[in-house]
């Protein structure tokens, strides 16, 4: 394992904890689409609670994981 401690340092630095949650949401989300893609059922489920987790830490009164569960619900729906 490789911890890209200057790139962390970059980032807090650079940008607030509720955008950093906020991309860290997109990028569990993206990983659930793609698990529902490849009929990874029980992957899925982990990553899409991992990205609601996130989107409920930027602290925006649910706009986020409403925002979340909508953009995967919509791929999810695009793939049938």
């Amino acid at each position: 394992m490789v911890l890209d401690v200057d790139k962390a340092l970059a980032e807090v630095q650079t940008k607030s904890e509720s955008v950093i949650e906020a991309e860290t949401a997109c990028k569990w989300a993206a990983r659930a689409v793609a698990c529902a893609r490849l009929g990874q059922e029980a992957r899925f489920v982990h990553y899409f609670g991992e990205a609601l987790e996130h989107a409920a830490l930027v602290g925006d009164f649910g706009k986020t994981v409403g925002e979340v569960q909508a953009e995967v619900m919509r791929l999810i729906g695009e793939q049938r």
